[in-house]
Parts: structure tokens; C-alpha cells; sequence
């Protein structure tokens, strides 16, 4: 990255990009500019904030009617760490799943419950990013808090599959559909119940919380589906792929045999 002078072409664009959220920026604000390619960073430092809010509130409001209780501002190298920390969480959070999955049931099974782990993180993400809304710890929090909510719906119908799978062991995909069945109705009075508990958070629950809510109403729905539509047609998908190898390997083991009692008792060489 190359250290370049701020030019009035870049003061002309933050200005522009500033003006839409009311913000007169001053060129005295730039503090650093960099560019590599056609990718390019800035710094921009405002000093006194406090002191400019506090001016706009007053002009808005009567003096004491109102306190600045705190003042944040993280750097953008925070920003950053703070971002790859978050990542990081995820990341590690899908790979103690995917083994806690693989001892406590099969590992067939795993797979399934980390896309579909992976499938509600994304939707979700993807919904704040199409919405524009402030992206920050609360809601990496909310997606973690989705990521477990979502898995204890899974392990549920993981669990009565291998129930009702050791307890008749006809065709597996007649016991997965059965055992979804049989999970249905609680699945739904617990998102239901869930989601209605929610609700008066992000109502009345204040700016802090208020998009952390918002994420776990909408990962509530999203988790509820994919415990259903993704994690279990997977597992069959992988059953169907691996129950193919094994009558394969017996077949070949079956048809050896046969011909080691063959060459035994002589009736070939």
C-alpha cells in the first residue's frame, strides 16, 4: 500500500458520500489516504465529536433535557480484528459441532448438521447486508445464539431417527420421513413459543438490542427449516451414497469367500 497525497478529487468524493448522512466533512478531517490498484482507504478523523453532537441536540432539545452518557469510536484497525474475531468464532464454533456431531450419533450425520448450520449463518448475514443494517458484536452474538438454537433442533430429529432407525430397520428413508413426523409438532411449538418470547424484545427492547432481536426472529424461522429441509436430506444423501460402497464391499467380500470354499474343495483352480 502506497502512501498518497489526498487530492481534491478524494475530498470531493468523501464529501459526496459524507452529504448522505448529513455530515460536512472538512478537509482538515482526512488524516491519511492510501491506494493500491483501484482499491483505496482513507482515515477520516473528527475531532470534537462530542462536542458537535452535544451542539446538535441542543438546537433539537432544551439544555438538560437530555445526557451524553457515553461515547464510543473504534479504530479501523479494531474494526478489523474485532471482524476476523468474530469470523474466527463462527469458524470454530461449525468445527467443534461437526465433531461433537460425528461422536455423539455417525458421522454421516455430521455433515448435515453443519451446512445446515452454515445455511441459517449466511441467510442471516445476507439479510443484514441486503437491508443495510449495522453489522457489529451484538450481532455476531445473535448469530452464535442462532447457531446453538438451530442445533438443538437438529440433534432432536437426529435423535429419534436413531431411535426409530435401532428400533426397525426397514427402508431409511421411510424412518427418516416417519421420525420428522413424529419431531414436527414439537419443532414448531418451540419456534413458535420462541419467536413470541422475541417479539417484545425487539419491540420495547432499545437500540442495543433491538437488531440482535431482529436476528434471532428471523433465525428462529430460518433454523426451524433447515433442521427439517437441510440437515436431513442430507444424511440421506449420504447414507444412500455410503450404504452403495458397503453392499459393494460385501458383495466383494461374499463373492471371495465363495471362491476360497470353491478352490477348497477343489471344484476349481
Amino acid at each position: 500500500t502506497a502512501k498518497k497525497v489526498v487530492t481534491s478529487n478524494d475530498i470531493k468524493l468523501l464529501k459526496k458520500i459524507f452529504a448522505r448522512y448529513q455530515i460536512n466533512l472538512k478537509k482538515e478531517d482526512i488524516t491519511f489516504a492510501s491506494h493500491q490498484g483501484n482499491e483505496y482507504e482513507y482515515t477520516v478523523s473528527f475531532g470534537g465529536l462530542s462536542a458537535k453532537l452535544k451542539e446538535k441536540l441542543t438546537l433539537l432539545f432544551n439544555v438538560g433535557t437530555f445526557e451524553i452518557l457515553q461515547v464510543e469510536a473504534v479504530g479501523p484497525r479494531v474494526g478489523k480484528k474485532l471482524r476476523n474475531d468474530g469470523i474466527l468464532s463462527l469458524v470454530m464454533a461449525n468445527l467443534f459441532i461437526l465433531i461433537y456431531i460425528a461422536i455423539r450419533f455417525d458421522f454421516r450425520y455430521a455433515p448435515g448438521a453443519v451446512a445446515a448450520l452454515i445455511h441459517d449463518v449466511t441467510i442471516t448475514t445476507g439479510l443484514f447486508s441486503l437491508l443495510s443494517i449495522p453489522f457489529d458484536l451484538t450481532i455476531v452474538a445473535a448469530l452464535l445464539t442462532i447457531v446453538g438454537y438451530s442445533l438443538n433442533d437438529t440433534i432432536v430429529v437426529y435423535d429419534r431417527i436413531r431411535e426409530n432407525w435401532k428400533r426397525s430397520r426397514v427402508d431409511f428413508g421411510e424412518i427418516m420421513n416417519r421420525s420428522i413426523n413424529e419431531t414436527l409438532s414439537r419443532t414448531l411449538l418451540t419456534s413458535i413459543t420462541t419467536f413470541i418470547a422475541v417479539i417484545p424484545i425487539y419491540i420495547i427492547g432499545g437500540v442495543n438490542i433491538k437488531w440482535f432481536a431482529f436476528a434471532m426472529m428471523f433465525g428462529i424461522l430460518i433454523g426451524t427449516y433447515s433442521s427439517i429441509a437441510i440437515a436431513s436430506p442430507i444424511v440421506y444423501w449420504l447414507d444412500g451414497i455410503l450404504g452403495k460402497k458397503k453392499k459393494g464391499d460385501e458383495e466383494d467380500s461374499e463373492e471371495k469367500r465363495e471362491k476360497r470354499r470353491l478352490r477348497r474343495a477343489g471344484l476349481t483352480t
